[in-house]
This record gives C-alpha cells, sequence and structure tokens, in this order.
C-alpha cells in the first residue's frame, strides 16, 4: 500500500515539474516577445521623432547626422544608433503608421487565447490591412 502510495506522490511529482517547466518556457518566450516588442516599439518612436525634427528644421539640416553623434556622445555604451540605423528607424515610422500598429496591437491581444479560425481571420484581416495602398 505505501509503495502504491509513493508511486502515485512520485507521478504527481512529476506532472508538477513539468507543468512548472512547461510554464517557465512559455514565460520566457513571452518575455522576449514582450522586449522585442518594446525595442521595436521604440525604433518606431524614434523615426516619428526623426521625421518631426526633419518637417521643423527643413531639408539639409542634417538632422539625422547630428542626432546619431550627439546619441552615441552622450550614450557611448549604446549600440545601434549609427546614421544608416536612424535612417531604417524613420523607414520603418513611415512605413508603419499609428493606425497599423493600433491594428496590431488589437490582434495581438486576440491571439492570448488563440484557436486556429481566430488566428487565420486575424492573419487574414492583418495581410489585408498592411497591403493596402498607403497613397
Amino acid at each position: 500500500m505505501s509503495q502504491e502510495i509513493n508511486k502515485v506522490e512520485k507521478q504527481d511529482l512529476s506532472l508538477v515539474v513539468r507543468a512548472i517547466g512547461s510554464d517557465l518556457e512559455h514565460t520566457q518566450i513571452r518575455l522576449i516577445a514582450s522586449a522585442n516588442a518594446d525595442m521595436l516599439f521604440h525604433y518606431w518612436k524614434v523615426g516619428h521623432f526623426i521625421l518631426y525634427l526633419q518637417k521643423k528644421e527643413g531639408w539639409g539640416s542634417k538632422v539625422i547626422d547630428n542626432l546619431s553623434k550627439a546619441i552615441r556622445s552622450k550614450y557611448p555604451d549604446k549600440k545601434g544608433y549609427s546614421t544608416r540605423n536612424l535612417i531604417y528607424m524613420c523607414q520603418f515610422a513611415k512605413a508603419y503608421p499609428m493606425e497599423i500598429l493600433l491594428e496590431m496591437g488589437k490582434a495581438e491581444k486576440q491571439l492570448n487565447s488563440p484557436s486556429v479560425d481566430n488566428v487565420l481571420q486575424l492573419t487574414n484581416e492583418l495581410n489585408q490591412f498592411t497591403q493596402e495602398p498607403l497613397a
């Protein structure tokens, strides 16, 4: 009788350990995805700051070059703020206006409890929305 109880307890413990491991892996994936999303949003905001400064200061003001130098001077340990990368951030901000980001945010919330039909429907909607001509 006590052997059977020990066997059940070991099986329960094994199931709990697997559940904890699975939850840990899912949590780590969500954490990485969240960090990536935050960095993308940061790059998008930097791009919009650049667009604002370019509009305010006018063509030929070397906004991107000056901003790159200023950021790298003030934060020498931070990487990714070269002139080329700031140009990419600016292009990213132009390509994805706020409306598209809001739609993607809504889709992400709906995908937190996914079903196959829900995923397919949202994928089709996002593809249609992002493929519409911007002009």
